[in-house]
């Protein structure tokens, strides 16, 4: 991972808790709107079922008062129905009152008293009268105001027919004397029209329009005061997540840094140790050369039957053997590394560095068990390093199996997007105290170990951008883990 600074890590984390904070506000914001809209359609709702129950209401007693009136041989005249509407009027405080007779004619009655013929299309309204008690809605006034209206049939006579009332009705308050014959029924045999006279009365909408404000206001006001402390709380909570998130990162990147640190410190005190390995094994493996041709002739001069002194020459070549192959390690390790990449199927490497090493692990009673699939994808890979890495972890998993055992190697591929190889033995295992430092230079846990092999793993899998870490059960053994990315290509 790249280095980072406080500050970049500061802007990364402020600009998502600000598209954090945003969107929640947002979201809280159609909340509260749609909290309002609601709380104003319920306002507007109860308002208009009071009006409607009043304005039934006043119908219903107009009618009462009409059929009283009508009632008998006594029926009332024209200023008597004009006086009960005009007092119905002053009483509700309407500001209309209209009749509509049967052929779509609209009366309506001023406050005076007087009625005025208004040319208005109501074939709908009575189409909806007629297969319904009432009908309720807005309208404009003649002076532009809006008003909430109620319409519904009067009801003046008791049968289905147009009785007298009904029809002195018509005569005394819309002037319609001398049409009787028209309105015998209540219902023609059509059914589009009524046939008895429609009240219609309109009540000033202002106070609905008044209280729908107030609604709306107090929602708004209570809206904004939810939006307010939900969004402090908010913001407050966004503070609270940044702070973590940022201690997080920074202590993140804080890690990567000191990892790197670590790396440049690692490399700088390789190539010290590169730079004396160079010198010591120039300077000590001419004398091992010399002492060991010395060894092997007088290996050559000794007699048959001297066993003992041949013993002896065998042991002084096997350590200086042993010796040049610890500077050789020591050489690899110091070495920097250039992987030559190519394609490679990971299955072709294993089987060949199991062959290789097949020998060693019969001597030491350990049966191989291999899961790795040639249909694994291509891995782009350094051939030798990999093989080098693989046998450097092999030899490490005999050492630890010094009665025998189990060798496992299975690969596949991870949920990561990884192909993850694992190199498992059935050894005595690591102490948890010992797996901090085992890739470590010249760390050990072998008496006779240089602490150099799984140094040179680790080297070989970064240089692959791979990952490498080790599991271990004292008393059952290790596994190693390797996981190499995959790229576009390589899938």
């Amino acid at each position: 991972m790249p280095h980072r600074t406080r500050m970049q890590v500061f802007r990364q984390h402020r600009y998502s808790s600000i598209a954090w904070f945003a969107l929640t506000a947002a979201v809280l914001a159609l909340v509260v709107g749609a909290y309002t809209v609601h709380g104003v359609h319920a306002v507007r709702q109860r308002m208009e079922q009071s009006l409607l129950r009043e304005g039934l209401s006043i119908i219903s007693t107009f009618e009462a008062f009409v059929r009283a009136g009508l009632k008998g041989r006594g029926m009332w005249d024209t200023a008597q129905m004009h006086e009960l509407v005009r007092d119905t009027c002053y009483r509700a405080d309407l500001s209309l009152f209209a009749f509509i007779d049967p052929q779509l004619n609209i009366y309506q009655v001023t406050p005076t008293g007087e009625t005025a013929r208004i040319d208005t299309s109501v074939t709908n309204l009575m189409n909806y009268l007629a297969a319904n008690q009432f009908a309720n809605g807005y309208l404009r006034g003649a002076r532009g105001r809006r008003l909430y209206y109620v319409a519904r049939p009067l009801l003046l006579d008791e049968a289905d027919r147009i009785g007298r009332r009904t029809f002195r009705f018509y005569q005394v308050l819309l002037s319609r004397r001398g049409q009787g014959g028209v309105m015998r029924r209540v219902r023609p045999p059509d059914g589009r029209a009524l046939r008895l006279p429609v009240a219609l009365i309109g009540m000033s909408a202002d106070d609905v329009d008044a209280l729908v404000r107030r609604s709306i206001y107090s929602s708004l006001a209570m809206g904004a005061s939810i939006f307010l402390l939900a969004v402090t709380v908010l913001y407050v909570l966004a503070v609270v997540q940044q702070s973590r998130s940022v201690r997080l990162a920074l202590a993140e990147a804080q890690a990567d840094n000191e990892r790197l640190l670590r790396g440049l410190r690692r490399t700088d005190r390789l190539a010290v140790v590169g730079r004396v390995m160079a010198t010591i094994a120039h300077e000590i493996r001419n004398p091992l050369s010399s002492i060991r041709g010395f060894a092997q002739l007088f290996k050559a001069r000794i007699a048959p039957t001297d066993q003992m002194m041949a013993h002896y020459a065998d042991l002084v070549v096997m350590e200086v053997d042993r010796l040049n192959t610890v500077i050789t390690r020591m050489l690899d390790f110091s070495k920097p590394v250039e992987p030559q990449f190519q394609y490679c199927a990971l299955a072709h490497i294993v089987n060949h560095t199991l062959e290789l090493i097949r020998g060693e692990a019969a001597a030491h009673r350990v049966s191989i068990v291999s899961h790795v699939s040639e249909s694994l994808p291509l891995l782009k890979l350094d051939r030798n390093l990999i093989t080098q890495a693989l046998l450097n972890l092999i030899i490490n998993a005999l050492d630890a199996m010094p009665g025998g055992g189990e060798l496992t190697i299975q690969a596949g591929v991870s949920p990561r997007n990884t192909v993850h190889l694992e190199v498992r033995d059935t050894g005595k295992g690591i102490e948890k105290e010992k797996l901090k430092g085992i890739f470590e230079p010249f760390y050990t846990t072998k008496p006779s170990g240089t602490g150099l092999g799984l140094a040179v793993v680790d080297n070989i899998i970064s240089e692959h951008n791979a990952a490498i870490w080790v599991e271990s059960d004292v008393g059952r053994g290790s596994a190693f883990h390797i996981e190499f990315p995959l790229t576009e290509s390589d899938q």
